[in-house]
This record gives C-alpha cells, sequence and structure tokens, in this order.
C-alpha cells in the first residue's frame, strides 16, 4: 500500500500535467480570430486602398506621401524586408509593413492602436517598426548629402531663385520636435518649453523640400538655436570647410550681397554676416 508521501507526490505530479495540458491547449490558439480577418477587414486592404483610388489628399495626410511615392518605396526597400509564408501562417506583405511603419512614423500612434488598425499583433509590430526603418535608412540614407563644392552650393541658389525668386539662398533650415518617453532616470533632461518629452529633428531643405542635411537626437531642452550652434554643418561652415560661395551681386545693385540659409528668430545665432535672418536679405535688396 502507498506511503503518504508517495499518495501526495503522485498527485502533486497530477496537477503539474493538468497545468502543462492546459498551457499546451492555450498555445494552440495561434492567433486571435479578429486578428485572422486582417486581409479581409485590415486597414491596409481597406481604407488605404479606398483613399488611393478616391481620396489621394486624405491618402497624403495618412502616410506623409502620395501613392507614386509610397509605391516607389515599397519597391526599393520590399527585397530587404520581405518574409517567406510558412505552413502555420502566412507573412505579412512587404508594402503592408512599410504602411504601417509609414503611419507609426507620421503620427506616432501608439503600436497598440495600430494593432487594431492594422489587425496585426502588437508583438509583431514591434519587430516591423525597426525592421522597416532599418532597412529604409540602408537604402535610403546615403540620399542625404550635403553640397561638398562652390558650384554644388550654387546649383542649390539657382533652384531656390528659379522656383520661389528668392536669391543666393542655400537652403531653407527649421527644427521639429519628436516626442518621446524619457529614458530612465533622465529627469527633465527631455522635457522642451512645450512641456512635453521630445528629441530634436534638425533639417535643412533645398527648393524642392528634399534633405540636404539633418541632424537628429538632441534632447527637447536644447532649443532649435542651440542645436543648430552645436551641430557639425554649423561648425564646418564657421571654419570654412564647406565651400561657400563668395558674396555675389544681384541685377540691380551695386554691391555684393552673402549667400544665405532660410530660417526663423528660434535662430538668434543666425544673425551673422555669411547667414542673416530672411528680412534682413530683404533689407539689403531694398
Amino acid at each position: 500500500m502507498a506511503s503518504d508521501d508517495q499518495v501526495i507526490l503522485a498527485l502533486g505530479f497530477a496537477a503539474i500535467c493538468d497545468i502543462e495540458i492546459m498551457k499546451a491547449k492555450k498555445r494552440k490558439i495561434w492567433q486571435r480570430k479578429w486578428l485572422q480577418r486582417r486581409t479581409q477587414l485590415g486597414c491596409y486592404e481597406n481604407l488605404m486602398k479606398e483613399l488611393a483610388l478616391e481620396d489621394s489628399e486624405s491618402y497624403r495626410r495618412f502616410l506623409r506621401m502620395d501613392v507614386s511615392t509610397f509605391e516607389e518605396l515599397v519597391a526599393l526597400v520590399s527585397p530587404s524586408i520581405e518574409r517567406n509564408n510558412t505552413s502555420m501562417r502566412e507573412a505579412i506583405p512587404a508594402a503592408e509593413r512599410i504602411a504601417l511603419t509609414l503611419r507609426y512614423l507620421a503620427t506616432g500612434e501608439t503600436q497598440s492602436s495600430l494593432s487594431y488598425q492594422f489587425r496585426i499583433a502588437q508583438n509583431t509590430i514591434s519587430g516591423i517598426i525597426p525592421a522597416v526603418c532599418s532597412a529604409i535608412y540602408h537604402h535610403l540614407g546615403s540620399e542625404i548629402q550635403v553640397p561638398e563644392s562652390e558650384n554644388e552650393w550654387k546649383m542649390v541658389a539657382e533652384e531656390f531663385w528659379a522656383k520661389w525668386n528668392f536669391p543666393l539662398c542655400l537652403g531653407a533650415m527649421d527644427g521639429k520636435h519628436i516626442r518621446i518617453k524619457p529614458p530612465p532616470h533622465s529627469g527633465a533632461t527631455y522635457r522642451n518649453y512645450k512641456g512635453f518629452f521630445s528629441i530634436v529633428l534638425l533639417a535643412v531643405v533645398d527648393a524642392n523640400l528634399k534633405f540636404l542635411y539633418v541632424d537628429v537626437g538632441t534632447n527637447g531642452r536644447v532649443s532649435d538655436g542651440g542645436v543648430w550652434g552645436k551641430s557639425k554643418l554649423r561648425q564646418a561652415i564657421t571654419n570654412g570647410d564647406m565651400n561657400i560661395p563668395e558674396a555675389a551681386a544681384l541685377p540691380g545693385l551695386a554691391s555684393n550681397l552673402p549667400f544665405v540659409i532660410v530660417a526663423d528668430d528660434a535662430f538668434p545665432e543666425m544673425r551673422m554676416p555669411w547667414i542673416p535672418q530672411i528680412w534682413e536679405l530683404f533689407n539689403l535688396i531694398d
């Protein structure tokens, strides 16, 4: 006859087996049912296709780019992020992965919210976004090129004059606060003047709104002017390393005027001979 210890041991073993069986049953539920209807009811297969066919402006607002640009991006990036179907599930198409990532970048929506929109599990989204961002940077990172020669700078200025009727302009610059969750133990370091936590994106664009220079990552407490003051581009220009063209003449003016980068009054350090404020240039021209 079994001893009490043996009985207790047997009961304990049976209980453990029951627990493991229940866990196995739960694992068999591969995906929630509403997620399984992604290809029929998800945002990509429905709303995005409706917008593409019926409302191009809303499509642009949704992804911050038009249909043709999105298709170009998909063609470029897809080979790096495509996944193969398995016997257990069908892979999420590369175009849908890119659309989800662009929506995240355009709005800053939570991954939980995107999960409901696109009908993709949140843990899957957490892997898709960094993978797509990495692929985009891999393929397009080299597209951001600061002009290196005097002739390249002059070509930028000529486009500004032709398209915007603004002479001697080497770029338009501004800063943008990107909302973040602050790093642990960072205190108020990333809190900006608007009251939320952020990092700063500083950008210079050409006449066609194409990026010439980007500085991103400075904590939100630093002003746009402060970011510019510490940027590599400013240091290079100050040191005379950027081949900025010499002051040039304009029709009807006796004196030469400097080439400029256009910015607003958030950049107090811009009051320099080689980069005056926009209204200062107008005063010179007048």
